[in-house]
């Protein structure tokens, strides 16, 4: 119910019109009665309350305490007592009196993510919790006759409501103090990386949700190293801290030594450097079936990589034929790799493709992930478009109960392990026990992970995109 149709009945239009001049006078919160407001005759633009807000939080922020800016945010959006801020209250009555509940929403959001930003970069990850949950607990009952503040207060019922505050809910789903609830909550680095490169969310919220991302992605690379480092030494006590970050159970030390294997003189990256060497000045059309030959290649199931020759040659073909009589370029690269990812996951709001649940629900999930990474290897760029439609995936299932998407967690663990281990910031490596002249599945069980974190300086740099 909009604000100018809860209060006309109380009074009518001339009485209302009388009464603006009266409250632009006084000093805001030294009587109990409503300041009211109208379009022509407003003080100061809805725009500009939003900023005045938004700034109050950012200079707060920067100076003071996170405790005190925790009281300052709860006083001024959740108990709405503006004694020690009658400024704020003046523009949060602007937005009112001109109906303006998305201004509200976007002001929350960003003053919100404003303090996400600061707390996430100074590593003060209990602060964002508390902000949740100081949100999480607004009571639904009413405790004021204040026509205003409870129009407020409704304004921020829906936007606990709405999918704005699930996705602020993100930020903090991915940390080990955190009651993880739903299973895709442990997927939160793609969600929020789906977030960061979304330009219809404010900006402040996409460079905290770019942060927070990169955060939980360099966590996982640790724990994962440290487990797998640690796994080795079974018999030690201080194996124990060290526990798996993934849910493949001890089937993910199987999965690393089969990615493994391939990192010699064949590696994804050194075929991928050979396919872009060897297709330079190609038409298009030549350089499609080129790259489906370097997709399908070198795959273990000799069965399964006809069925994708046959989907992606089909697909290939009708792709960007204009272009077909024209040399490729790297725009052209990245708009294909764009494409062919959709392809193998999601292309309609979220919908898994026909090509993603044939391989995913048939326990093909490393030869999907392979040929995923072998697209990133010629295209680094399409990294971020992959996330994206990695987290429709995720959105599009959330909603299913966790036993009954047991298969798309084993693709998401499996792709995530994968690009782990294609990271440069973490070296893997396999012992072998005994001498061998190749890996198969015998030899592969007496060889040990070997896991290396390089320093964080280098670290930092690698995972700069």
């Amino acid at each position: 119910m909009g604000y100018q149709s809860i209060i006309r009945p109380m009074e009518n239009q001339e009485q209302f019109r009388m009464n603006k001049k009266k409250y632009q006078d006084i000093t805001l919160g030294q009587y109990n009665t409503e300041p009211q407001f109208d379009e022509e005759n407003r003080q100061v633009p809805a725009s500009e309350a939003q900023e005045q807000i938004c700034d109050f939080f950012l200079k707060t922020v920067q100076k003071h305490f996170p405790e005190v800016v925790l009281q300052a945010f709860e006083q001024i959006f959740i108990t709405l007592n503006y004694e020690n801020h009658p400024a704020i209250q003046a523009a949060l009555y602007e937005i009112i009196g001109l109906d303006r509940e998305k201004i509200f929403r976007a002001t929350l959001k960003r003053s919100c993510y404003i303090l996400v930003n600061n707390w996430s970069a100074r590593r003060q990850f209990k602060y964002i919790q508390e902000l949740i949950d100081i949100l999480s607990e607004v009571s639904e009952r009413i405790h004021t006759q204040s026509i205003t503040k409870r129009l407020l207060r409704q304004w921020l019922l829906n936007f606990l409501d709405s999918e704005d505050y699930e996705e602020l809910k993100l930020f903090v789903s991915g940390y080990k103090h955190h009651r993880v609830q739903g299973w895709s909550n442990r997927y939160a680095s793609y969600l929020l990386a789906s977030q960061a490169v979304d330009y219809n969310k404010p900006k402040e919220q996409r460079e905290a949700a770019k942060a927070v991302s990169r955060q939980l992605k360099e966590q996982f690379k640790f724990d994962l190293a440290m487990y797998t480092a640690r796994f080795n030494s079974a018999l030690s006590a201080n194996n124990k801290q060290y526990k798996n970050p993934t849910h493949l159970g001890e089937d993910v030390l199987r999965l690393i030594q089969k990615i493994i294997v391939k990192r010699g003189k064949f590696s994804y990256e050194n075929i991928a450097n050979i396919f872009l060497k060897q297709t330079e000045g190609l038409y298009y059309e030549d350089f499609k079936l080129s790259l489906l030959k370097y997709l399908i290649h070198s795959l273990d199931n000799r069965e399964l990589g006809e069925i994708l020759n046959k989907n992606m040659a089909s697909f290939l073909e009708s792709l960007y034929e204009s272009y077909n009589d024209e040399i490729w370029d790297t725009n052209l690269l990245l708009r294909t790799s764009n494409r062919l990812i959709e392809f193998l996951t999601t292309q309609k709001k979220g919908e898994p493709t026909e090509l993603f649940t044939l391989l995913a629900t048939q326990g093909k999930y490393l030869t999907l992930v392979i040929v995923l990474l072998k697209i990133l290897m010629i295209c680094k760029q399409s990294y971020s478009h992959l996330e994206t439609c990695i987290a429709s995936l995720i959105k599009y299932y959330e909603q299913e109960p966790e036993s009954e998407c047991q298969w798309l967690i084993v693709f998401l663990e499996t792709l995530r392990v994968t690009l782990t281990i294609y990271t440069d910031n973490v070296n893997y490596n396999l012992i072998t026990m005994e001498a061998a002249s190749n890996m198969d599945t015998e030899t592969l069980k007496n060889c040990r992970i070997f896991s290396q974190v390089r320093s964080e300086a280098k670290a930092k740099d690698s995972s700069e995109e």
